[in-house]
């Protein structure tokens, strides 16, 4: 069930560009359940990877897991939808950094305002 502040007040279905400390970019693929939980997928340049998280109200929570280069590392980041951009902040095992995300495709329906 919905606790406090839990429903989600965003769709993050579709995909997403992302743009991680401000130069390498990423592509997310999402797919978003009724109760807030996400999946997806993860690409950049040097791999790829799989994707789940939840959004609660506009905050979205993600675990994104990727292989690259023969390792696997987790990214966990936190951030903020707006509509189809959304930001925050992640940590890795390669230190932390802030990461930016628009939305160029998909649905974006199901949840009114």
């Amino acid at each position: 069930g919905a606790g406090a502040g839990g429903a989600p007040a965003v769709d993050m279905s579709g995909t997403w560009e992302m743009s991680l400390m401000g130069e390498m970019a990423a592509t997310l693929i999402l797919s978003q359940d009724a109760d807030g939980s996400l999946s997806g997928s993860f690409s950049f340049d040097m791999g790829s990877g799989e994707v789940s998280g939840s959004v609660s109200g506009d905050k979205v929570s993600m675990t994104i897991a990727i292989s690259a280069g023969g390792q696997s590392l987790e990214v966990l980041s936190t951030g903020t939808v707006d509509g189809d951009t959304a930001s925050g902040d992640a940590t890795s095992p390669m230190g932390d950094f802030s990461w930016t995300a628009r939305r160029t495709s998909g649905p974006g329906e199901g949840v009114q305002q």
